[in-house]
């Protein structure tokens, strides 16, 4: 183990003292993992943290002072005092080093959780939503399409009727979507009662970036044939994109007692429950699109695993993407998410392990490079921090240019 007992023994230690630092999320709570940008700050802190552990607290906020005074300009050594004052209720003073530590290193405060999960998550790479399933353009527009197709291949068809839907299959074709939405406009004229028609309208304006225009649309198509499962489905992500997220519970919800295995309804539905805070409602539709397709839903797991993460339930998270990762022991993308998530629980040798993982079955892959370097520098090891920080600069990942002046100075 490349972290020492004592580091655990404190991380252990503080797990209960800095979820009042304004933010419901878990931090990484080791005083221990702070960067040496100082070479004569390190010895300090060390003693402090010793003095902390025999619990002789009298010298312990001595000691953090003579640091800040040794070294003004070292960040750590303000987060170190920092995370002290706030053990021994002292918040308005952490607060001032806090700020002190974000003036010198915008994005330190982050990497040391101060900001929760989020802010942790927020600086590293985090790629979740890569292995994300979502129906495509080309899918929907198949579907679209098949439907098109069946329309012109039924007769007695009017020649009017027939030429618009051939115009408009055309244009699905060949990608022409504004042609295409003239067209349904057209056909709406002379089909005012075929609910496809107004879904596929509603689906083309979501695309133009109309979406109280694709609402409109979508509810007129499901208010004609209250059956038609796509339209509640289509209506709950045009809402969700307003922001109208008890609405697009309530129609994902009619999507799915009408469709009961539509997994893309379940996916949205878990977006807009997180969003909405109910967590355990979402775990449980990330649940039933595993019952239902099983390993063939990488994001299930993932994201069942991370929302888990979000109330405290770490040990089942981490099985959920283990299991993932032993079906899929070769996907880089994987290894990535598994070390985030080791990362956010402190548990800095895992989230190493797989960053390393990650970097073997894909070399260039710049964001396991960018998040093994901030690992090494929460060891203390500077050199191969920087390294790996350069390594995923040179790669193309413009964040790693972003924070290599601020840990990488000499």
């Amino acid at each position: 183990m490349r972290r020492s007992v004592f580091v655990s023994l404190l991380f252990l230690a503080n797990i209960s003292l800095f979820s009042q630092i304004g933010t419901d999320d878990h931090h990484r709570l080791s005083t221990n993992d702070f960067p040496s940008e100082s070479r004569t700050v390190l010895p300090i802190l060390q003693q402090a943290q010793q003095q902390f552990l025999l619990a002789d607290f009298e010298k312990v906020l001595f000691t953090y002072d003579n640091a800040v005074a040794q070294n003004p300009n070292s960040a750590e050594a303000l987060l170190s005092r920092a995370r002290y004052k706030y053990s021994v209720g002292m918040k308005a003073e952490a607060k001032l080093d806090v700020n002190l530590a974000n003036n010198i290193n915008p994005y330190i405060v982050d990497l040391y959780g101060f900001n929760g999960a989020n802010g942790i998550l927020n600086l590293i790479a985090h790629q979740p939503k890569l292995a994300l399933f979502e129906l495509s353009k080309s899918e929907k527009i198949e579907s679209y399409s098949e439907y098109l197709e069946s329309k012109i291949n039924k007769k007695n068809l009017e020649p009017a009727i027939m030429k618009e839907y051939t115009l408009m299959l055309q244009g699905l074709e060949a990608g022409d979507y504004k042609q295409v939405l003239d067209e349904t406009v057209k056909l709406i004229l002379l089909e005012p009662s075929n609910p496809i028609l107004y879904d596929l309208q509603g689906y083309l304006l979501k695309y133009f970036g109309d979406f109280d225009g694709a609402v409109d649309a979508f509810t007129l198509s499901s208010s004609i044939e209250p059956e038609y499962y796509l339209s509640w489905y289509n209506l709950g992500l045009a809402e969700r994109q307003l922001g109208l997220l008890d609405k697009a519970k309530q129609h994902l919800d009619r999507c799915i007692d009408i469709q009961s295995e539509f997994i893309l309804a379940y996916l949205e539905r878990a977006s807009v429950l997180k969003e909405l805070g109910e967590y355990e409602a979402a775990i449980d539709d990330y649940s039933k699109v595993i019952q239902i397709k099983g390993f063939g839903y990488l994001e299930a797991y993932l994201n069942r695993g991370l929302t888990k993460m979000m109330i405290g339930d770490y040990l089942s998270a981490s099985m959920d993407l283990d299991k993932i990762i032993d079906e899929f022991p070769d996907n880089p993308l994987l290894r990535l998410n598994r070390g985030n998530l080791n990362l956010v629980f402190g548990n800095f040798d895992r989230a190493y392990n797989d960053y390393t993982n990650a970097i073997k079955l894909d070399n260039n892959y710049k964001e396991a490079y960018f998040n093994r370097g901030l690992t090494n520098i929460l060891y203390y090891d500077a050199a191969a921090g920087c390294s790996d920080l350069g390594i995923s600069n040179g790669l193309g990942y413009d964040k790693a240019n972003l924070i290599l002046p601020y840990f990488c100075t000499n």
